[in-house]
């Protein structure tokens, strides 16, 4: 998968199984509330300085839930507790 785009790495399916077993080891370490019910692999990069981090790359979160509202919005639809 070397060089490969941003966008075709998100739809890999071994770049999606490696993620939600990363999430899965983190969640075993977390208690109920604290844990990722659901997540999605972007097919972009944030850059530092760029509209969704700073120049120190930190997270510019009102950007990122403009940027991103549609999948914010599919990933809570029809979340049940």
């Amino acid at each position: 998968m070397r060089g490969a785009s941003a966008a075709a790495l998100a739809g890999a399916p071994a770049v999606l199984r490696s993620v939600a077993t990363a999430v899965q080891h983190a969640n075993d370490t977390l208690d109920h509330h604290e844990r990722v019910r659901r997540h999605a692999v972007l097919p972009t990069v944030g850059v530092p300085g760029g509209d969704e981090l700073t120049p120190t790359s930190k997270l510019r979160r009102r950007a990122v839930a403009t940027a991103y509202a549609a999948e914010i919005e599919a990933m809570y639809t029809g979340l049940t507790s």
